[in-house]
């Protein structure tokens, strides 16, 4: 049994899901719970990260022009997912942002290809800018 972090588009918000696959390891959700994780705390806020790796500086969009919006946010994502190719857990990752000014929230998509060669993609939603 694994415990996983998992994300609702639609409502904005988190959920603690129990995994219960036969003990077995799954890479793809253990690798989407970090990006969760990474990208959804505000770099230097967690309590345990002494060093500031863990979390991104999207939170810092706020206080840009909205016009910036889609060019910072996409890479506050790739500096916050670096340690994804640096610690050899993924081949390779992409991230696209694009700022939607009618609803005020920035979209991610985030494509992972998995060092078994699968490429899976994820999508997100920032509303703090």
């Amino acid at each position: 049994m694994d415990l996983q972090i998992v994300y609702d588009n639609t409502q904005q918000m988190f959920d603690l899901e129990l995994n219960d696959q036969n003990n077995m390891f799954n890479q793809t959700k253990d690798i989407e719970t970090l990006i969760q994780v990474q990208l959804f705390t505000d770099k230097g806020e967690w309590w345990g990260d002494t060093n500031d790796n863990i979390g991104s500086s999207l939170y810092l969009l706020k206080d840009l022009d909205q016009t910036r919006y889609a060019q910072y946010g996409k890479s506050y994502c790739e500096n916050a997912l670096e340690f994804l190719t640096d610690y050899q857990l993924c081949k390779n990752y992409e991230c696209e942002c694009e700022f939607d000014n009618t609803k005020g929230i920035l979209n991610i998509q985030i494509t992972v290809e998995y060092n078994s060669g699968i490429k899976k993609e994820y999508a997100y939603v920032w509303e703090g800018v």
